[in-house]
């Protein structure tokens, strides 16, 4: 008795819970008319929308991790590339996204469309 009396309240706490809240305006709108021409289909196309849902949440968030997974891979390449142009000079004086090469040495100005006029 005490389960059945638990399972009632519980019911109670899910209808002012916030997820129900804007689908009790369908439901009371439909309490006058017989459960099987008006509540019925109601019931299954809220069950088909939710399960759908559920389904497309299923494959996105597979498809989130791997493309977590590759882009991972590409952070790490870049970061890579960014440590050995930092270690090495032998990135000095390459071409990146077309502003021009750019050398750090002191009697050297950058060229590009960027550089300070003087």
């Amino acid at each position: 008795m005490f389960l059945l009396v638990l399972a009632y309240f519980g019911g109670i706490l899910t209808i002012v819970s916030p997820c129900i809240l804007p689908v009790l305006p369908f439901v009371f709108s439909r309490a006058d008319q017989p459960f099987r021409k008006s509540g019925l289909p109601l019931l299954v196309g809220m069950a088909i929308t939710f399960a759908g849902v559920a389904s497309l949440a299923t494959v996105g968030g597979a498809w989130v991790i791997r493309a977590n997974h590759w882009g991972r891979f590409a952070a790490l390449v870049l970061f890579a590339v960014f440590g050995f142009a930092l270690l090495f000079s032998f990135f000095d004086g390459v071409a990146v996204l077309g502003f021009g090469s750019c050398t750090y040495s002191i009697r050297e100005r950058c060229s590009g469309p960027w550089r300070s006029a003087g």
